[in-house]
């Protein structure tokens, strides 16, 4: 690879200049970081789900739920991991497949944002675009405030990944 190339893929290890605002920097690289743990403990839930039979899960949620049900038969989150636990033999597989995938994802991409690839750039912002639309989606038809915290941070990292991006091409643009 040529010099010039090779200036284009990467440049000042990720994050802003010594010109740019230095708290900018730092949340953002907070931000890749959060979201690197989000995708580690989404590919470990995700192994956790493909390794574990969907009987063992049942009897796991039935030992903790149904106490909990017995003593107030109007708990909500008792019964809403009740019926999750229920319905999870059927989409165990799914389930495992879709953390998996978002978790390797999350990992690669952030990996690529931190060391300051900026091919990564389009990319990290498209899936993470698309990870939050979907989030956005069941936020919405689940009524969830966590869901739609998780989908707020989502877009807030795109829209520092949008501005950062701009900040390295223009860099890059400038660079003989």
């Amino acid at each position: 690879m040529e010099v010039g190339a090779q200036r284009e893929d990467r440049l000042d290890g990720g994050a802003h200049s010594a010109t740019a605002a230095p708290v900018f920097d730092r949340v953002f690289r907070l931000s890749l970081w959060l979201k690197a743990a989000d995708g580690g403990l989404e590919l470990l839930g995700g192994l956790l789900l493909l390794l574990t039979p969907s009987s063992a899960i049942q009897a796991a949620v039935r030992a903790v739920t149904v106490p909990e049900l017995t003593a107030d038969p109007t708990d909500v989150v008792a019964h809403t991991l009740f019926v999750l636990g229920q319905q999870l033999g059927a989409q165990r597989i799914f389930g495992a497949v879709f953390l998996l995938t978002h978790g390797v994802v999350k990992l690669v991409l952030v990996y690529y944002l931190l060391r300051g690839v900026v091919r990564a750039y389009p990319w990290a912002i498209a899936a993470l675009s698309l990870f939050a639309a979907y989030q956005g989606y069941l936020a919405w038809i689940r009524s969830s405030f966590t869901l739609l915290g998780l989908t707020v941070f989502d877009l807030f990292i795109v829209w520092m990944a949008v501005h950062e991006y701009q900040h390295l091409r223009g860099i890059a643009a400038r660079q003989p």
